[in-house]
């Protein structure tokens, strides 16, 4: 029986698919065992994106949004930028799919490593749990690095993209300093991957306006 769904949204990048897939199989030894799936939901996706899903066999639903306005989307209550609206309707169809108990949302730039799953189902219960997260931080002159501008974040460069992500660096770092059993709750940061009970979740309504 499935326990954990692990959705992620894809847009454009057949890197990024390839490498959040690979990513989750490698350090996700409970879908091997049928306790946990993945699927994509892609997200206004491009056709190159949607030809590669169906090339690859990875699991997958379409999700294609409507685009409003700024003004329409303030009188329906939301805010700018108009994409993040469509964002949101994209983690919404995650949930609206998912069939078994827990749901863990990830985003498709997220290298992994071991047990990072089971850290946090250990603190799961009826909390929405997120996992402190390593950034490299913003070349641009004068923009803050991310430790600094309030995602939470620690702040260790292990490559810009898939294509440099230097995977020995982050695991070595992880392993250095990974506390299993840290249990700290913030207010405001980076809450991605996060895993929550899907009985525990109601914005899913909101796909429905």
């Amino acid at each position: 029986m499935v326990t954990v769904t692990i959705a992620a949204l894809i847009y454009r990048s057949i890197i990024y698919a390839d490498f959040i897939y690979e990513q989750v199989h490698k350090y996700t030894p409970s879908i091997k065992t049928g306790d946990t799936i993945f699927y994509f939901v892609a997200n206004d996706a491009t056709e190159e994106v949607i030809d590669h899903l169906k090339n690859k066999n990875y699991p997958f639903y379409i999700q294609n949004n409507k685009k409003h306005t700024e003004e329409e989307l303030y009188n329906m209550g939301y805010g700018a930028p108009e994409y993040i609206h469509r964002v949101y309707k994209g983690w919404n169809r995650c949930i609206i799919e998912c069939n078994s108990e827990y749901l863990c949302l990830i985003n498709s730039d997220m290298g992994l490593s071991n047990n990072w799953l089971e850290n946090l189902l250990k603190h799961s219960n009826n909390n929405a749990v997120s996992s402190l997260l390593i950034e490299r931080g913003h070349e641009r002159l004068g923009h803050f690095p991310d430790n600094l501008n309030g995602t939470g974040s620690i702040l260790y460069n292990c490559g810009k993209t898939p294509l440099a992500y230097d995977e020995n660096k982050f695991l070595e770092y992880v392993n250095n300093n990974q506390d299993n059993n840290y249990n700290k709750t913030t207010n405001g940061g980076v809450y991605m991957p996060i895993i929550f009970k899907k009985k525990c979740c109601r914005c899913w309504n909101v796909s429905r306006r």
